[in-house]
C-alpha cells in the first residue's frame, strides 16, 4: 500500500510539503508528467511529524505549461530504520495500517529487548547463586579439613612431647653422675618407667617422698595453670565434684574454687576397691559388718567364761531377776575392740602422676 501526493505545478514554487512522513530518500518516488525522477530534487525534514519537504533547484513548470507532479511514499518502510533511528510515532500520525503494524513491532522489539535483558540478568544471578553454593561447600570442606588437621597436629604434638620426654629421660639417665653403680642404674630405670605412665596414674610408692612428676594424694589444692594436662583430664572427665560435695567424698577430684584451682583426692588411711558400674569413680564407703548370726553352747558354761560373772548370773536366776540375768550374760560375752574395723595391713604411699616433670 502506498501514500500519494499529486499536484499541478504552474511555475510559481519549487518547494512542496508532502502530507506524510518519510524516513529515507529511497522511501519516496517522484514522477513528473508520469516520468519517474531519480535525481534533480532533494528531501528535507525526513522523519519530521509535520511532513517531508520536496525541494527542486528551481520553480517547477509555468503558467502556460504546467506539469503534473506526483509523489508516492512506499508503505514497505524498513522497521529498523522506522523505529531504531527516530522518535516513536504519535497516534495522530499513524496514517496507514502499516504504521500500526510497525508500532506494534516497535513495542514487541522493545519488550523482547527488556525480556532478553531480564533473562540475561537472571542467568547471571543463577550463576552467582551456584557460585555462592560452591564456595560455601568449599568453605565447609576447608573447615572440616582444618579441624582434622588441627586434631592430627595435636596428636603429633602429643607424640612429639612423649618422644621428647623419653629422650630427656634417657639423657638424664646417661648424663650427670652416671656411674656403673647399681643404685644409679636402678634410679635411672625407675625414672624412665615413671615417665612412661600417663598423667593421672596412681602409683603405690614405698617411700614417703613421691618421685618426680608425682604428688601424694592428700587432697591438696593445685593451680590449674601449673598442671594444665591433669586439669584437662579432670575437667573433661565429668567426674569431678564441687568443693562442697568433696568434703564427704574425698576420693574424687574437686573443681576447687571453680576458676583457678582444683583439688586432688585424699587417699590417706583408705583401702582401695575395684570400680564397678554401680559406683562412681572416687566414691567413698564407710566401714560395715555384713549381717550374720553366732551359735553358742547351751547353758551358762558357753556364755559366761569367768567365775565372777557366772556366780552373779546364778544368783540372779535364784532370785528370779531374769531380765538382769540376761543382761549379765550378754555383757559377759562382749569382745574388746578399737575405734575402727580393719584387716591386717601395711601403710604405703599413694601418689598421683600430675605432670611429666624430669
Amino acid at each position: 500500500m502506498t501514500t500519494n501526493f499529486e499536484i499541478m505545478a504552474k511555475g510559481n514554487q519549487r518547494e512542496f510539503l508532502l502530507p506524510f512522513i518519510a524516513y529515507r530518500f529511497e522511501d519516496v518516488r517522484v514522477y513528473i508528467n508520469g516520468q519517474l525522477q531519480k535525481q534533480g530534487y532533494s528531501l528535507q525534514g525526513l522523519a519530521q511529524k509535520q511532513g517531508v519537504k520536496l525541494v527542486f533547484p528551481e520553480n517547477l513548470g509555468d503558467k502556460d505549461n504546467p506539469v503534473n507532479l506526483k509523489v508516492e511514499r512506499l508503505s514497505r518502510i524498513s522497521p529498523w530504520v522506522r523505529f531504531h533511528n527516530h522518535e516513536p510515532l504519535e497516534a495522530d500520525l499513524l496514517n496507514a495500517n502499516t504504521d500500526h503494524s510497525y508500532a506494534i513491532m516497535q513495542d514487541h522489539r522493545r519488550l523482547c529487548e527488556d525480556m532478553g535483558d531480564i533473562a540475561y540478568k537472571l542467568t547471571a544471578v543463577e550463576k552467582l547463586f551456584n557460585l555462592a553454593q560452591t564456595l560455601n561447600q568449599q568453605a565447609l570442606k576447608a573447615k572440616e579439613d582444618a579441624q582434622q588437621a588441627m586434631f592430627n597436629a595435636q596428636k603429633a604434638a602429643q607424640k612429639a612431647e612423649d618422644i621428647s620426654n623419653l629422650e630427656a629421660r634417657a639423657v638424664h639417665v646417661e648424663a650427670g653422675v652416671f656411674s656403673p653403680s647399681v643404685n644409679n642404674v636402678q634410679q635411672g630405670l625407675n625414672s624412665l618407667a615413671t615417665s612412661l605412665m600417663p598423667i593421672g596414674s596412681l602409683l603405690i610408692w614405698f617411700f614417703s617422698e613421691p618421685p618426680q612428676g608425682f604428688l601424694q594424694a592428700t587432697g591438696q589444692l593445685l593451680k590449674r595453670d601449673e598442671y594444665p594436662a591433669l586439669w584437662s583430664l579432670v575437667h573433661n572427665s565429668q567426674e569431678a565434684i564441687t568443693e562442697t560435695a568433696w568434703r564427704g567424698k574425698k576420693g574424687c577430684f574437686s573443681l576447687g574454687d571453680g576458676q583457678t584451682n582444683f583439688r586432688l583426692p585424699d587417699l590417706q588411711d583408705m583401702f582401695l576397691r575395684g570400680f564397678s558400674n554401680a559406683r562412681m569413680i572416687g566414691s567413698y564407703q564407710a566401714d560395715m559388718f555384713k549381717s550374720h548370726n553366732h551359735k553358742s553352747h547351751s547353758g551358762y558354761r558357753g556364755a559366761l567364761r569367768d567365775g565372777n560373772s557366772r556366780n552373779e548370773w546364778v544368783a540372779l536366776l535364784q532370785y528370779g531377776d531374769y531380765e538382769n540375768a540376761i543382761k549379765t550374760s550378754i555383757s559377759a560375752v562382749d569382745i574388746e575392740g578399737g575405734d575402727e574395723t580393719r584387716p591386717k595391713n601395711i601403710a604405703l604411699n599413694f601418689c598421683i602422676k600430675v605432670k611429666n616433670d624430669f
